[in-house]
């Protein structure tokens, strides 16, 4: 079982209710020249993504693998963490392995300065799985899987606009999510027909706390400190944490912002917005959150600042919603937020992010567009749609697609096909689909002293993950990059 660091609870807590209390409204500006680097946007000059540098696999397999274990490296977070050194956030899962679908194994950080320099041997461990008595279960045990959350990172050797040292450089977060399983099936938690295994516990014996690990790095040590454990009504104040966002923390001034999911005691449907994280006494707290969306049930949120200031929001629609395609937009703190685009039957109930290109452009990932198969009458599957269909050719998370934002974030410009496995690679081993999914991108500097857009996301045939299969050869983690057109629109002064 993971230790708790020195901060109890109820400190963590009395610290966050300190926080919301300060009475800084969610919006206002930081101290005068604290605000992250901003490019008012020329109409003449022209800015947008051209091309997208597809890269083999770069992550595999997590070094001291246990004997007779096979794991493999999924989904990646690209970030910040010097002037010239980048780090990617990763999880892994085993495979075969596990009890059943989505059973994730915990996370590692490695760092590069360039690609090529990616390196599993260099892994940093985050967080494994453990198992604990579960509170909601009459204290049974459960393993307590780990998932990615939410990253934020002030980078080291960062400084202000006005160009004064940040005083959080160095310094960041991770907050881990958990989720409570069975050992065994004794307990009927088994999953649907058209998979195998078992599911996580859910109702009222679903028990899901959640991490907060500290980060800090010197210039030469990165390193990763003791956790502390958070329930759901820890993180945000006055409401309970579904679920952490896609993409990784934005500055704003010399707090961090996050995209999160969050639900109203008592409310039938959550939604999802941003909330604000200060650095008070040396510890990272989160604080205020605004939401965006409907309560709607929105998943999986995204968050960019765009090269005038203004924040850019997405989160995952449902299936049975279409499933929207939306984007809102914040022209100021504090101002209403703007739904901009909404766009229905442009693609399928999957994983999707609004990413930002080295130019500034915004632009959107996801999978391409596959009319869905049904499932036969009576098979319980997500909302009757088989993921494993056509058996052979390309299901709906087998091609990577990329949709960038027009000048007035009211559309797209274009569109580009990522990856296609089916193509690259063939058929897979089992002769099912390919799922390329959960992509998600942010621009870092390396040692060349370039800024690159680095989007990770993970690859494997899909009855990995729902029928416990070997991996195939291709399957693992990957980082490709999204090249645009303009002069580069940073992120971060150094």
């Amino acid at each position: 079982m993971e230790r708790s660091s020195s901060i109890s609870r109820r400190e963590f807590t009395r610290r966050v209710a300190q926080t919301t209390a300060a009475g800084l409204a969610f919006g206002a500006a930081a101290a005068a020249g604290a605000s992250p680097p901003t490019t008012q946007p020329l109409r003449n000059a022209r800015r947008g993504v051209w091309k997208i540098i597809r890269n083999p696999k770069m992550l595999e397999s997590p070094p001291n693998v246990p004997a007779g274990e096979t794991w493999r490296y999924m989904l990646n977070y690209p970030f910040q963490v010097a002037p010239t050194l980048g780090g990617v956030h990763v999880n892994m899962k085993l495979t075969p392995g596990g009890p059943g679908q989505d059973f994730e194994n915990g996370t590692d950080i490695i760092l590069f300065d360039q690609l090529d320099r990616l390196n599993a041997a260099n892994a940093i461990p985050v967080s494994r799985n453990h198992t604990e008595p579960n509170p909601n279960n009459g204290n049974r045990p459960a393993i307590i899987a780990k998932y990615p959350g939410t990253l934020g990172f002030v980078p080291f050797g960062a400084k202000r606009a006005d160009g004064t040292p940040h005083p959080h450089a160095g310094t960041g977060f991770v907050l881990i999510s958990g989720s409570a399983w069975p050992t065994d099936a004794s307990e009927g938690f088994v999953t649907y027909p058209d998979r195998i295994g078992l599911t996580q516990y859910w109702g009222k014996k679903l028990f899901r706390p959640s991490y907060l690990y500290p980060l800090s790095y010197d210039g030469s040590r990165f390193q990763v400190g003791k956790p502390q454990v958070l329930q759901d009504t820890d993180i945000i104040p006055g409401y309970n944490s579904s679920m952490t966002g896609m993409t990784i923390a934005i500055a704003d001034g010399d707090d961090l912002l996050v995209p999160q999911c969050a639900r109203k005691p008592g409310a039938a449907n959550g939604g999802a917005g941003v909330q604000r994280w200060r650095r008070r006494a040396g510890i990272w707290t989160p604080g205020e959150y605004e939401p965006v969306t409907p309560e709607d049930d929105a998943i999986e949120p995204s968050l960019i600042r765009d090269l005038d200031g203004s924040l850019l929001f997405l989160a995952r629609g449902r299936r049975h919603q279409g499933p929207p395609l939306r984007v809102w937009r914040q022209a100021r703190p504090g101002a209403p937020w703007e739904l901009r685009i909404n766009v229905n039957g442009l693609l399928n109930s999957t994983p999707i992010s609004l990413n930002r290109a080295v130019d500034g452009t915004p632009f959107v990932v996801s999978n391409f567009y596959q009319p869905q198969f049904r499932l036969p009458a009576g098979l319980h599957s997500d909302g009757g749609i088989s993921r494993l269909e056509p058996v052979g050719w390309r299901g709906e998370r087998s091609t990577l697609s990329l949709w960038s934002l027009n000048a007035d974030r009211d559309g797209f410009d274009a569109q580009f096909i990522a990856r296609d496995p089916r193509t690259e690679f063939g058929l897979p081993p089992h002769g099912t689909v390919w799922a390329i999914d959960h992509p998600t991108s942010s621009p870092v500097r390396l040692a060349d002293g370039q800024w690159h857009a680095l989007m990770g996301y993970r690859l494997l045939e899909w009855k990995e993950n729902t029928h416990l299969i070997p991996p195939s050869p291709h399957t693992g983690s990957y980082v490709d990059e999204i090249v645009s057109f303009g002069e580069p629109a940073p992120l971060w002064h150094f």
